[in-house]
């Protein structure tokens, strides 16, 4: 009997108790996330979306909430309405009706606009003086009001001077210019191939490098940079001499290459010579005399 089992039965025959329950909590949870869209999205069908755990977490969340603020929404409604149900208007009084009946057009409006000032201004008793302080206290909070708006409307203009930016921003970025070009995957490609050549180019230069070196170590070079610098010294002198000797034969390069007309080519030389010096004396002379 072959004992071998293969990874996917085994992995698949492990039971685990926890993890049950845990994809049966979410299964529930799936269930209940379900049926709150399609009770929103109702008659229409829900979109799709990705089924995560995020996203059950996300969307359990946001149906609690709803739920709640349904529950508290309702509440609200039955306590209007039992309210509603439960006010008896009462009956005025006489006299009421016999002052409202004695006062002309003018001085009836009058007293509905100081009823319903006294009733904005939370004075339900009517007086003057509570009124007046009640106006006075509703103007200053209207100002204190108005003055600790303006720094948000400035923030608001801001921010909505940002927003337009960034909108202008987006638009040109979006625009043909920062378009990413056609030929940028062959263009990738073939930095690609050069970075490759690159990289094996740079290998081969490290091996010949080392091979250099360890070929200086095993035999190292004959001569030194001391002694090449004593050999260049001694070839300048030599340039040197060698210059001073080709100043010397330049001299005797006019000469012709027979040694008796050479010879002859000398003293004729050296006659001028002399005749050049008596005439020199003698233009000495005769400068002297005058």
């Amino acid at each position: 009997m072959d004992l071998h089992l293969n990874d996917d039965w085994a992995s698949s025959a492990v039971f685990s108790p926890s993890l049950a329950r845990q994809q049966q909590h979410q299964a529930k949870e799936w269930s209940y996330v379900d049926q709150w869209l399609q009770a929103k999205y109702h008659p229409r069908p829900v979109p799709p979306f990705e089924r995560n755990t995020d996203t059950l977490r996300a969307l359990t969340a946001l149906a609690a909430a709803n739920e709640a603020a349904d529950e508290e929404r309702a509440s609200q409604l039955e306590f209007k309405q039992n309210i509603l149900s439960s006010y008896r208007p009462k009956r005025p009084d006489d006299k009421v009706i016999r002052i409202r009946e004695g006062l002309n057009r003018d001085a009836s409006k009058a007293l509905d606009s100081l009823a319903g000032a006294s009733v904005k201004l939370g004075a339900d008793f009517g007086g003057v003086s509570q009124n007046r302080e009640a106006l006075l206290y509703l103007s200053k909070e209207e100002c204190e009001v108005e003055h600790s708006i303006l720094p948000e409307e400035q923030t608001l203009k801001i921010l909505l001077a940002d927003i337009q930016e960034a909108e202008e921003s987006l638009r040109k970025f979006q625009s043909e210019a920062y378009e990413t070009p056609k030929d940028l995957p062959a263009k990738v490609a073939e930095w690609t191939r050069t970075i490759k050549i690159l990289q094996q180019k740079s290998a081969e230069y490290k091996d010949r490098a080392t091979s250099l070196q360890n070929a200086y170590r095993r035999n190292p070079p004959r001569y030194t940079v001391e002694s090449l610098v004593e050999l260049e010294s001694e070839v300048l002198d030599l340039q040197g001499h060698v210059r001073s000797l080709n100043g010397q034969v330049k001299a005797y390069t006019l000469l012709p290459p027979d040694p008796q007309a050479a010879q002859r080519k000398i003293e004729e030389a050296k006659e001028e010579l002399e005749r050049l010096k008596s005439r020199r004396e003698e233009l000495y002379q005769g400068i002297a005399r005058s």
